[in-house]
């Protein structure tokens, strides 16, 4: 526990630094409003590389010659008559003459540093498609956000207060949010009551003294983001609207005077129909098995992160959203069941997959097998899926797979060998981050059909020293 801890603390310091950086930028000016033209024609595709994901949509993944782009740009919503849903990691790093950018009608996540010193770009427009934003995308740019109640919003024409960026004043009492917002944000609201101030000797000093006692969050809002309330320790109550799809990792992490409903050893938030809508992390540090209640809707990314004991969990049949790195560090789990009755999800041999089949969303990571067939039916390996564990030293995967997801194997410090087929188009980022004995990856197919494979950045990062065997037909 103390590493995830230690792992939680620096994510949100460096969250709390980028918060600060988004308030500074902030224009006092209510109101305010982004000066894009929606009749700009759109730019050329042809001056930027894609991706293909395995769902059959595109990533927009960086600028072929960061001189040739136009200070304007409208991106394009598809391309090759597919939608553009992602802007990578890094795409738009370092493109100082852009100043002006309309992104694409199907836009859902824009990723970490992708607009990475683009100094000078001033006026954004984000899709209604929006549901993830990295409070890191748009590092050193000068963005103007909308401003309305000490809140700073992203948006569009037709709607500026879309995206929650955050709280612009560190001080704030009370807030409510914008009717139209979609989305909170990132850290939204980790800078409350946050100082950093440099000390006698140069170094600086956080302190946490929260100010923020109330929210309202308006049922138009259908994510919140990860440490979006973290450390706001004045924050008394809270309520979920039934709008939520889904809530980030750490969303209410020392949230101390907040008040959790309770369940079977669990914290809850929700409102005054449901008041256990989410699931946001046990109480217990030593918690062994647990029963989920019937009417929790989501379970909160990362909601059993580290919990080294925990060995068998039960999800009843009304969740409709797990989040990913549900059960990183939980070394001993070796059981998931699912209500017979859920739509949305299915257990087979104490394993996490989408009710019908395609995806494996989680393996039950302390399970002692050492070798693992990936059923047939399975097309897609889910984001995290293997992560963290420590008993597998061979897994295959089968011809049915066509895609392996974000983290997919990171930190499996015990795998050796793994069996990839020739029908995988694409391999996330991370996938295999981290698994240092890999020392055979056997691929069912030609050194050009693998190099073909859309790879996310660092899918083999600090990887072993492995060697990859083309054309391999054995078991």
């Amino acid at each position: 526990m103390r590493k995830t801890k230690l792992l939680k603390l620096f994510s949100l310091i460096l969250i709390l630094f980028t918060a600060l950086t988004v308030a500074v930028a902030c224009s006092n000016d209510e109101n305010q409003s982004s000066s894009s033209n929606i009749d700009k024609p759109v730019t050329d595709s042809s001056l930027f590389n894609f991706r293909i994901f395995h769902d059959n949509t595109y990533a927009l993944t960086g600028v072929k010659d960061v001189n040739s782009l136009p200070s304007e740009v409208v991106l394009p919503s598809t391309y090759e008559g597919i939608a553009i849903t992602v802007i990578d990691s890094g795409a738009f790093v370092g493109c100082e003459n852009l100043v002006s950018l309309i992104i694409g009608d199907y836009v859902t996540h824009i990723n970490d540093y992708a607009f990475e010193g683009c100094r000078n770009l001033t006026s954004l427009e984000i899709p209604n498609s929006i549901i993830y934003l990295s409070r890191k995308a748009f590092t050193e740019c000068k963005l103007e956000p909308n401003i309305k109640s000490n809140l700073a919003y992203l948006g569009n024409k037709e709607n500026p207060y879309l995206y929650l960026c955050g709280a612009i004043s560190s001080d704030l009492v009370a807030a409510k949010i914008d009717e139209n917002c979609k989305v909170i944000g990132e850290g939204a609201f980790s800078v409350c009551g946050t100082s950093i101030e440099q000390d006698s000797s140069g170094g600086y000093i956080t302190t946490f003294e929260s100010m923020l006692t109330s929210v309202e969050i308006p049922n138009s809002v259908i994510s919140i983001g990860d440490y979006a309330f973290s450390g706001c320790s004045s924050l008394t109550s809270i309520e979920i609207p039934n709008s939520v799809i889904s809530i980030g990792y750490g969303a209410f992490a020392d949230c101390s005077s907040l008040e959790f409903n309770e369940y079977e050893n669990c914290k809850y938030l929700g409102n005054a129909q449901n008041q256990y809508f989410a699931l946001i992390e046990p109480i217990d540090e030593y918690l062994s098995s647990c029963t989920i209640r019937n009417s929790t809707k989501i379970i909160c990314d990362g909601a059993f992160v580290g919990y080294y004991n925990l060995t068998s969990v039960v999800i009843g049949d009304s969740v409709t959203s797990i989040g990913e790195t549900l059960f990183s560090g939980c070394y001993n789990l070796t059981n998931i069941e699912v209500g017979e009755n859920n739509a949305n999800y299915k257990a087979i041999d104490g394993n996490l997959y989408s009710k019908d089949g395609s995806v494996l969303i989680q393996y039950a990571i302390g399970k002692t097998t050492t070798a693992f067939t990936i059923p047939g039916f399975v097309t897609s390996i889910g984001s995290a899926a293997f992560w963290d564990c420590q008993g597998l030293t061979s897994v295959v995967i089968p011809n049915s797979v066509t895609s392996i997801g974000f983290s997919a194997f990171v930190n499996c410090n015990n795998l050796t060998s793994v069996v990839i087929p020739n029908s995988v188009t694409s391999i996330g980022s991370y996938a295999f981050g981290y698994c240092q004995m890999l020392t055979s990856i056997k691929y069912r197919g030609t050194q050009g059909e693998w190099d073909a494979i859309s790879k996310g950045i660092y899918w083999g990062y600090d990887t072993g020293n492995y060697t990859i065997t083309y054309n391999y037909d054995g078991e």
